[in-house]
């Protein structure tokens, strides 16, 4: 409404993203399809909105992602239920910010490795020379890739 006059281009420059989004919502799909409501957990919510659409279960403690996310040391009882999740094996992968590693991000990716559980690095910004689409559907495969085992 702003510009009428170029609306077939914005229009035309809608369908082209639409379009180069495809991918990415058939991998999403997949993964809910396959996986949906399988238990994830991650060290700070970077893959939160992918892991919605998906349909997968985040089980982190909030106190957990919320504390390492401010870059704060999480509460005893925080790093507690974390742990608790993966010895006990209670989550089928463990996903980081692999731009904000830290000694207790650390920490918990070991405890996953030990207990089998697959370890995925997740970004919160776009890698240079991907596209938004490319990144997105490159974290889709990693998620799907460790679930699948």
């Amino acid at each position: 409404r702003a510009d009428p006059a170029h609306r077939a281009a914005y229009r035309r420059g809608l369908d082209r993203f639409d379009r180069s989004l495809v991918p990415l919502r058939r991998e999403v799909a997949a993964i809910r399809a396959r996986f949906g409501g399988a238990p994830v957990g991650y060290t700070e919510p970077v893959p939160g909105y992918l892991l919605a659409a998906a349909g997968l279960r985040v089980v982190t403690p909030p106190a957990f992602a919320r504390a390492v996310e401010d870059g704060t040391e999480p509460s005893p009882q925080a790093v507690a239920g974390m742990q608790s999740l993966l010895t006990g094996r209670l989550v089928r992968v463990l996903l980081y910010n692999s731009q904000a590693v830290s000694p207790i991000t650390q920490r918990m990716q070991a405890a996953a490795r030990s207990a089998g559980i697959p370890v995925v690095g997740v970004r919160e910004t776009e890698p240079a020379g991907v596209s938004f689409q490319e990144w997105q559907l490159g974290q889709a495969r990693a998620i799907e890739r460790a679930l699948a085992g």
